[in-house]
Parts: C-alpha cells; sequence; structure tokens
C-alpha cells in the first residue's frame, strides 16, 4: 500500500479549487500517461479512462472529484488587499489567521488572511463576516497587487502540510476531501491496464466542480454510455446525531443516502455482499451533504458510494486513519474486479 499513500500525498501537494482544476488534472493525467494509459478529457475538464470493451457492455462509471473548496480573489482595495468570495464549503471560522495561496500568472503566490486583534474589537462578541477578510499578499495598492502578477478574479487554495499521527496511523491535512478518492482511482488503474477486452467495461473517472454542485458528474453522466456508478470520496463524520454511528477507524463507508439521492439499492446491496465475502467491514451512513453518486442517479444509472470517514472536513486538518483508506481501496478493487467478470448478478 505505499504507493498509495505515496500518490495521497503528493495529489494533497497540488492545488485544485472547483473551477481550477488544472495542477491536479495534470497530475492526474501524467500519472495515467506514465502507466501506459490514453485518459480522455472531456470539454468541462473531466478526465476518464475506459477498460474492456467499448460498445455493447454492460459499464460501470467508478468516479473521484478531484476539486477542493477554496476562495476566489474578486478584487483589491487601495491599500492592495484582496476580498474574495468562497468556492464551495467554506466555514468561516476556519479563515482567521490562514495561510493560503494565491494564483498568479506565475504560480501560487503566498499570502495571508489577517484578524482585527482582540485589543482592537469594539464589540469581543461581534461575528466577522465574509466582507469583513481581506487577503494579504504584501503588496500595498493595487498597482503593487498587479505587478505580483495577480489579475482578478484568481483562484486561491488554502495552505496545509500532510501530517502523519498516532505513529503514522493517521494522517492529517488538505485536501483529504477527495484526494482520497483520486489516490485511490489512481492505484486502481494499475490494477485495471491489462484488462481483457472480453470482459464487461470499466469507466475510472476524475470529476471537476463536485464542491460546487457536482458539476463534473453531471456532465459526464450524462455523456457516458454507462449503468452504474460509483463515487469514491470522504464522509463527514464524527458528530452525532448528525452523522450517525459510523466513525473513524471502522472500516469504508456505505454512503446509503444523504440529501442529495438515496442509493439504487441493488448496487447498494452487491456491495454489501463483496463485503462480506471480502470481509472486509463495512459501516453504512445516512449522511449530510451529497456526492457525485447523486449526479449519477439524475443521469439514470444505478448509483452508489464507497466513502471514507473523516473528521474536520472542509479545513485545513481533515482527519482520517490509513487503515480505512486500506479498506476503501480493497472493497473498491474486489467490486471493480467482479463487475468486470461477472457483472452485478452474480
Amino acid at each position: 500500500m505505499g504507493s498509495l499513500f505515496e500518490t495521497l500525498r503528493e495529489a494533497m501537494e497540488k492545488p485544485g479549487p472547483s473551477g481550477f482544476e488544472d495542477e491536479i488534472r495534470t497530475y492526474i493525467t501524467d500519472k495515467l500517461v506514465k502507466t501506459g494509459l490514453e485518459p480522455s478529457r472531456d470539454p468541462l475538464g473531466n478526465i476518464y479512462v475506459r477498460f474492456g470493451p467499448e460498445e455493447n457492455a454492460e459499464t460501470l462509471v467508478i468516479a473521484a472529484h478531484m476539486d477542493e473548496i477554496g476562495l476566489l480573489a474578486t478584487g483589491a482595495d487601495e491599500k492592495g488587499k484582496l476580498y474574495f468570495t468562497t468556492l464551495g464549503g467554506v466555514p468561516l471560522n476556519i479563515l482567521d489567521s490562514m495561510h493560503v495561496n494565491v494564483k498568479s500568472q506565475t504560480g501560487y503566490i503566498p499570502g495571508i488572511i489577517g484578524i482585527l486583534p482582540p485589543h482592537l474589537r469594539r464589540d469581543e462578541k461581534q461575528q466577522a463576516k465574509l466582507e469583513d477578510y481581506r487577503i494579504d499578499i504584501g503588496a500595498e495598492s493595487r498597482d503593487e497587487v498587479i505587478d505580483l502578477g495577480v489579475n482578478t478574479p484568481a483562484p486561491v487554495v488554502f495552505e496545509s502540510k500532510y501530517r502523519e499521527l498516532r505513529k503514522g496511523e493517521v494522517i492529517t491535512g488538505r485536501p483529504l476531501d477527495n484526494r482520497i478518492g483520486v489516490a485511490i482511482l489512481l492505484e486502481l488503474a494499475e490494477e485495471l491496464k491489462d484488462l481483457s477486452p472480453n470482459h464487461k467495461s470499466i469507466i475510472l473517472a476524475w470529476t471537476v466542480q463536485e464542491e460546487i454542485g457536482l458539476k463534473g458528474a453531471y456532465s459526464l453522466s450524462h455523456k457516458v454510455n454507462a449503468d452504474y456508478m460509483i463515487a469514491v470520496d470522504t464522509i463527514t463524520c464524527c458528530r452525532p446525531p448528525y452523522t450517525g454511528g459510523y466513525k473513524l477507524g471502522g472500516g469504508p463507508v456505505l454512503r446509503l443516502v444523504d440529501r442529495a439521492y438515496i442509493s439504487c439499492m441493488p448496487l447498494a446491496s452487491w456491495i454489501r455482499k463483496i463485503s462480506q465475502e471480502s470481509r472486509i467491514t463495512l459501516q453504512v451512513a445516512v449522511a449530510q451533504g451529497g456526492t457525485d453518486a447523486a449526479a449519477g442517479i439524475h443521469a439514470g444509472l444505478c448509483s452508489t458510494a464507497i466513502t471514507v470517514a473523516t473528521e474536520n472536513t472542509h479545513s485545513t486538518v481533515e482527519k482520517a486513519y490509513k487503515m480505512d483508506i486500506e479498506l476503501a481501496y480493497e472493497l473498491v478493487k474486489k467490486a471493480t474486479l467482479e463487475f468486470a467478470e461477472k457483472g452485478i448478478q452474480s
């Protein structure tokens, strides 16, 4: 499993805020090409690879979104500070004292989000609003912002470091959501590269703009000729009663129902059967939020989601257990290989 976590760590270092996924997409594409594959890219920026026959075959799509939450600098004030809006569900309480990277003409450059010190506040209880925040890139005027190569609107990502806790059993950083899925699919591509053309068809897909409404998966699901979809993603843990009884370290989580969809039960039941036969403990969740599986349902694909429980979702300290990631990969691999050989009616 060393290569899985090496890939995950590399992928976490590549920025990819929603709508601006260029660097993580290049990383994924390069990895696939080095594997000997020829990935396709659709006009919206989704990347996908098909294994097995091209036509007249039962087809399973396995999707993981490549984008992450972030910010969008929309302009600068007269003092050279950048004001911004959010890309995806960014909690305001993570913005204070945040280190960020702002896209410039020459790449991402560092910046900070400052705070008003407590001894300068008139009302300690007053809650900050998004419009109160600014990004400081060291400029002192609008002209200096331009001199630093920042042309607004400009994407912004949060600075974060990959860290291991508990003697390497736990990992944390930005953005486990959803570089975990990205890494699992890249590892799976290695397994599938020699799949016989006589098998059923598998499509691995890395989608864009999930964090702002599953846009990439909607586009892809309506474009490809497929029957089933499994989204591979993370799932927010652990705040009962909102998140139910699943937990970190309890194995992968079958996302049976969430705010955006209800799983296609024949596929969900088949996943549960695979887990039982493989002796992989599978947790089951009724969750908040949504995944690319909802886009699959919208397009008429029988869909569900295999996820990894994470804490501190949508922050720079998202946290997951390595064991859960390993088991999620094993479950996705076993399900994929069985589908390729027998379909879900076996």
